[in-house]
């Protein structure tokens, strides 16, 4: 049962970033009342990598020997 809660928050966590994907809102149910709301990017955003920026230059990759 403990990683009960780990799954519930990581599925939190994908709901929001799937609704901010598709411009959506998040759907919310409580004692069978729904409602919608807009997702939270602090539920999503360290599961998205930084944005590459223009100025950054890509490592060289390194080869075996």
């Amino acid at each position: 049962m403990a990683g009960v809660s780990e799954a519930l928050r990581l599925a939190a966590k994908d709901a929001h970033l799937l609704a901010h994907q598709a411009g959506t809102g998040v759907v919310y149910s409580r004692d069978g009342v729904g409602d919608i709301y807009p997702p939270d990017p602090a539920m999503y955003e360290d599961l998205i990598p930084p944005p590459f920026q223009e100025d950054q230059e890509l490592p060289e990759p390194s080869l075996p020997h």
